[in-house]
């Protein structure tokens, strides 16, 4: 059988049944290919969008197919979304109508019916105007499900190890490339620091400082780095033994030291406190950003 353009649909109210996956594909391509103002398609989570991936790609289950459905977005295209949806057909410029068989899903369509009956497409059409009004935009369903999958991923991790606490806190800091926000850092800390500002370009790093480590830092800090440095009087808002650092506005590292303690800061380390919690962190920076505006530029 061929899919010739002037053999596919030759006369009015045709049906054609394709079936074989090479002859899928060239169907399904061609009526992609044909569409001169609009193409208006339903699909449910079992349609093969691989036979698409090339080209244009199309797959209404958004949970399951998320990249596609961001794809079909920035491509220009107007996409929704509907829980429940069954069936996988498309209408081209309201003429003709392509469906799908598929058995499984995962599975590659078994068969392709073409038509353009004028009375199958019209109630197809009017099918797929019922579902476009109850469907909501992609992109509302897309941030509800990105929203659930970071909950998901969701951590907040109680360490009392200090070695374990060292590593963490040096991962954290050698891993940003964008902004680190840090309050009380350790001599320790502040190496690490330094050497990532010397080797990345592009890091930011601000700091906030009781006022009666103003000398210390001074010491630490020799050459022009890109690290801003504000002091604060004692604040309620941060306990004088608790060191925390803030990275690129995602992870949050909250280290606490034992009390009338002196010598290595690892060594001093109780416990620390390590999130991706959105609240946890939103929270760190709210206060962070609070004291910033209130404090002392040296």
């Amino acid at each position: 059988m061929t899919t010739e353009p002037d053999q596919l649909l030759p006369n009015p109210d045709t049906i054609r049944v394709f079936q074989g996956r090479e002859e899928i594909r060239k169907v399904a391509f061609r009526s992609c290919q044909e569409i001169q103002e609009q193409m208006d398609g339903c699909y449910d989570h079992t349609h093969p969008y691989v036979l698409f991936a090339d080209d244009i790609g199309f797959n209404w289950e958004t949970k399951h197919n998320l990249p596609y459905c961001k794809k079909m977005i920035d491509d220009g295209m107007d996409v929704r979304h509907l829980d429940g949806v069954k069936g996988n057909f498309s209408i081209v410029d309201r003429t003709y109508c392509v469906l799908y068989t598929i058995q499984a899903e995962g599975q590659e369509p078994t068969q392709l019916l073409v038509t353009n009956s004028k009375s199958f497409v019209e109630q197809q059409q009017h099918f797929f105007e019922i579902l476009w009004r109850t469907a909501i935009p992609a992109e509302k369903r897309i941030k509800e499900l990105e929203r659930e999958q970071k909950i998901k991923n969701e951590f907040i991790e109680e360490i009392a190890d200090q070695l374990k606490v060292r590593k963490v806190c040096d991962d954290l800091v050698l891993s940003t490339t964008g902004e680190l926000l840090i309050v009380s850092p350790s001599q320790e800390i502040m190496e690490s620091i330094i050497e990532v500002t010397r080797k990345k370009s592009g890091v930011k790093v601000r700091i906030l400082e009781p006022i009666d480590k103003l000398e210390e830092m001074k010491k630490i800090l020799k050459e022009d780095l890109p690290i801003e440095i504000r002091y604060f009087l004692n604040s309620s808002s941060i306990r004088p033994n608790v060191t925390i650092l803030l990275s690129e506005g995602t992870l949050s590292l909250s280290i606490e030291i034992k009390e009338n303690m002196k010598g290595n800061f690892y060594e001093m380390i109780k416990s620390a406190t390590y999130t991706n919690s959105e609240s946890i962190v939103w929270t760190h920076t709210s206060i962070f950003e609070t004291l910033w505006m209130q404090s002392k530029i040296p």
